[in-house]
């Protein structure tokens, strides 16, 4: 219930944080349902939703779903995703999925207790259809570094069955970069910068191209747009940089004293 990424102390800062939280969960909600569009499944596997907190209510029905699962080990997050997103289907109307849920921790190849435990469950869940199943990763991947203890092989192996193992599927992933942690100084020219009238003054939640290349770029980015604020904290790397080119990329204030940078990366 307590975890270095999450359980009761997330269902906390969420719930607090809901409007400060809302620039970023306007935008990456778009870039779900944008690629949701794209690949129009009829079963959507999600893993690590917690109860779905940044993103829009319904980013998770498509039109045409027929099938939602959600593989998330917090017994909390269950009844606070229904209260958020399948209750909300007002928003995409049609017949609601059918929703299935896997407590399970131990399906990424990271963490399984066998190689092809990850494999297997995506087989078994998309039956003989694959081409009309596709994976999501809400926020889980970006949290590994956090969880390294326990690790039951090789990072580089765990990678390896984890691509080929989504070879059959359209997947996507949404994931911290980098965060840092702001200082008291730092905080309140930072927060003013979102809050300008004035939108060339405003720092932008959405990052530009030329930040998406790599993490230098990204970083050189970053901090040139902080300078007006004194920040000099560091940045933490997430880890996340093997998932493959970042199509988006989000600024995203977990808090008023932590600021996270998020990527939106996709098989396609």
């Amino acid at each position: 219930m307590i975890t270095p990424s999450g359980g009761l102390v997330y269902h906390a800062r969420a719930l607090r944080g809901l409007d400060l939280w809302f620039p970023t969960r306007r935008l990456v909600s778009c870039w779900l349902e944008n690629w949701l569009l794209s690949c129009k499944p009829e079963h959507l596997i999600v893993f690590g939703p917690s109860a779905g907190y940044l993103f829009e209510p319904g980013s998770f029905l498509p039109a045409g779903l027929k099938h939602l699962t959600l593989v998330e080990p917090d017994p909390l997050a269950k009844p606070l995703f229904h209260l958020r997103h399948i209750r909300a289907k007002w928003y995409h109307p049609g017949p609601q999925p059918h929703v299935t849920w896997h407590p399970s921790s131990k399906l990424l190849p990271h963490t399984s207790r066998r190689e092809t435990d990850f494999a297997d469950f995506l087989s078994e869940a998309s039956g003989s259809n694959p081409h009309k199943t596709a994976v999501f990763f809400s926020g889980l991947l970006g949290q590994l570094e956090f969880h390294r203890k326990s690790f039951r092989r090789d990072e580089f192996l765990a990678r390896k069955i984890f691509a080929t193992s989504l070879k059959p599927f359209s997947w996507a992933s949404l994931h911290d970069l980098e965060s840092k942690a702001l200082a008291r100084t730092e905080r309140k020219g930072l927060l003013s910068l979102t809050l300008k009238d004035d939108p060339s003054n405003r720092l932008p939640f959405e990052l530009p191209a030329e930040a998406l290349q790599n993490q230098t770029l990204r970083i050189e980015w970053l901090e040139a747009q902080l300078k007006s604020a004194n920040s000099a904290a560091t940045w933490i790397d997430h880890g996340t940089e093997w998932l493959g080119p970042t199509r988006a990329a989000a600024l995203w204030f977990l808090n008023k004293r932590q600021l996270q940078v998020l990527g939106f990366t996709t098989s396609s």
